[in-house]
């Protein structure tokens, strides 16, 4: 409750170990069951094998659910990896956002991150109203020179209402295309249409 009054609104959990992280589910629904009451979001950090391993745990989470980097994915190995497609089988899930995010790690080519692109119309086309927008910004494991990325880059691949298609001419401005609802300052609760009573009633107040 304290964090709550401080404005947080959401955990960040990780289901590998290579980043301190676990499969550890039973954990986990205890920390879902203990923020569900107050309307939080969980956003889970995993790779492929996690989220194929995990699939049908997160499709039951009674709670919104944000899922990082695109799965982190493999962008060599294609859309038709199982990982990437069980990404979109979930980012299809009503109570399931895609984080648009870290293009800058996921490329194997660089800036302009045309490797990524491909993942990129995949998501938005899966989950067109579930999209949020993330960085991670101060980039702290960028140390090469040349390496730090810039933040409008990483907007500007997002294919939707406020980013311009990387495939339209330099001349056409900025396209509609997909909502796309950005992060902003203010924490704002996400929908889950399979939410308890408790979130709805948290959610409405």
């Amino acid at each position: 409750r304290a964090f709550h009054d401080q404005g947080a609104r959401g955990v960040r959990v990780t289901l590998f170990t290579g980043a301190g992280g676990g499969m550890d589910l039973a954990l986990f629904d205890r920390v879902i069951a203990g923020i569900a009451p107050h309307g939080w979001s969980v956003t889970l950090h995993a790779m492929p094998e996690q989220l194929i391993e995990a699939a049908e745990w997160i499709a039951k989470i009674p709670i919104p659910v944000v899922i990082d980097h695109f799965g982190r994915i493999d962008v060599d190995r294609g859309l038709d990896q199982p990982g990437f497609r069980a990404y979109l089988d979930l980012v299809r899930e009503p109570h399931v956002w895609a984080k648009i995010c870290c293009a800058e790690r996921l490329t194997k080519t660089g800036h302009p991150y045309d490797d990524v692109m491909p993942f990129v119309h995949a998501t938005v086309a899966a989950a067109p109203d579930r999209l949020i927008w993330g960085t991670d910004w101060p980039h702290t494991q960028r140390w090469a020179p040349g390496e730090m990325c810039d933040d409008g880059d990483l907007v500007d691949l997002v294919p939707g209402d406020g980013a311009r298609r990387r495939d339209a001419p330099a001349h056409a401005g900025r396209q509609p295309g997909p909502p796309v609802r950005l992060l902003r300052r203010r924490c704002r609760p996400i929908p889950c249409p399979n939410a308890s009573p408790t979130w709805r009633r948290w959610k409405s107040s």
